[in-house]
């Protein structure tokens, strides 16, 4: 599990010198994998019908239960900033996949070799049964960290730092950081179909809610589904849960949404490292550790909540443990959500404002000079017209335009004829 973060630290790509419009059309997200989310979705349907030992109407029901949560998250942020940044909805579906379907199954595998290997390596039980001590407890907790906490997030996010990239002219030439980029891949610029671009802030933050919707969704069905015994013929658990599924659907709409809170946070600290200034970028770790570390706290809590289920013996025998464990679990939980609510405006963060190139920062001033000379033997109004389409403060309008801030509409916009005609005479002058 940190393996791929050590790549992601020291690894430096090779763009392709030139890219063909067509990568950039992959690079942009396609709308094909709209087609490709929907037949997931038709497949685990499918899958569920044919083997859920519940009745019909029940199967359904969860089964809409278990995306519903998710899908309704990311569809109000796509239209509260995806459509006024121009974010396709193929590129969210491209993530919503590799987060649901690779994070889940890396996870599990991940998962269940360390909950193994602490059994064997550690005194102190992965899932203590009863009260061992405030030691025990410690490094029960720290366990939870360095399990779900940290395998979980780990491949929810991954896919942010290895697939995103600002530009074009960052595109790797390697197809999904491995595949050898000899000539036939690099002239076909493979990096643009496995890579894709995040021109602003907010291409990454919606990514990153897309990554943790598919998780969510998909943990949902299995725990809804498989801890409880419904697809026995699929997964048999060993100790299902005494419920039906819709009640555990039901029951996880609002804790799973959790899942987008933590990996929206590591969006938000990866839109930093890419639009910051250099000196205002923060470090891997600062970017990662608060998720992990809220996440493998509130499951630790969730479980010994869930053990500690006679809460007037707790309240006897270890009263100050049992207010502290439901304490924790609050901070983690609502701490998390109150952090990301506060930072989700990503134009109010000031470490985000867009940095441009240092070549188009002096064709902007060259421009800007220019346009100042020669802006009195234009026609009257030209100072408007260029105020309102960016041409006066070019790179701070495009700032405005990427951090979210409407364009003030205190000066009007000229005629196009009008326009038409200034322009005309600024490129014959």
């Amino acid at each position: 599990a940190i393996l791929p973060w050590l790549y992601v630290a020291y690894h430096v790509d090779r763009p392709v010198q030139d890219v063909d419009f067509r990568v950039l059309s992959h690079a942009r997200g396609r709308d094909v994998w709209l087609a490709v989310f929907l037949c997931e979705v038709a497949f685990l349907f499918v899958l569920v019908l044919v083997y859920c030992s519940c009745s019909i109407g029940e199967a359904v029901v969860t089964f809409c239960l278990c995306w519903s949560s998710g899908l309704a998250v990311l569809a109000c942020s796509w239209l509260r900033w995806g459509s006024r940044h121009g974010i396709r909805p193929g590129l969210l579906a491209v993530f919503f996949v590799s987060g649901g379907l690779l994070g889940i199954q890396f996870a599990m595998i991940l998962n269940t070799g360390l909950i193994l290997s602490w059994g064997a390596l550690l005194p102190c039980p992965f899932m203590p049964l009863v009260f061992h001590g405030f030691d025990c407890e410690a490094i029960t907790a720290v366990l939870w960290i360095c399990t779900p906490g940290l395998v979980e997030e780990t491949f929810k996010a991954l896919w942010l730092f290895l697939r995103l990239r600002k530009s074009s002219d960052q595109l790797p030439a390697k197809c999904c950081c491995c595949f050898p980029g000899d000539r036939s891949l690099e002239e076909r610029g493979c990096g643009g179909t496995w890579h894709k671009l995040s021109p602003t802030p907010y291409h990454v933050f919606l990514c990153a809610l897309s990554c943790g919707a598919g998780f969510e969704c998909l943990e949902n069905l299995m725990y809804s589904f498989c801890k409880t015994g419904s697809l026995d013929a699929l997964c048999k658990p060993e100790e299902p849960l005494n419920l039906p599924p819709v009640a555990v659907a039901f029951g996880r709409l609002i804790p799973s949404q959790l899942h987008l809170v933590w990996t929206g946070l590591v969006g938000v600290g990866l839109a930093r490292r890419m639009f910051s200034a250099p000196g205002q970028r923060p470090n891997l770790l600062t970017v990662l550790l608060p998720s992990m570390v809220a996440h493998g706290i509130y499951d630790y809590c969730s479980t010994r909540q869930w053990l500690l289920k006679d809460w007037r013996h707790s309240l006897e025998t270890i009263p100050w443990f049992f207010f502290f464990i439901i304490g924790l679990s609050w901070v983690s939980s609502y701490g998390s959500c109150a952090r990301l609510l506060w930072q989700v405006p990503l134009y109010r963060v000031n470490a985000l404002d867009y940095i441009l190139p240092e070549e188009e920062q002096d064709q902007n001033a060259s421009a800007n000079n220019r346009l100042g000379r020669e802006g009195s033997d234009v026609a009257a109004g030209s100072d408007d017209a260029a105020s309102s389409f960016g041409f006066g403060d070019m790179e701070a309008a495009g700032q405005d335009r990427l951090r979210g801030v409407p364009s003030s509409p205190s000066r009007p916009m000229l005629e196009l004829p009008t326009l038409q005609a200034s322009v005309r005479e600024v490129v014959a002058s």
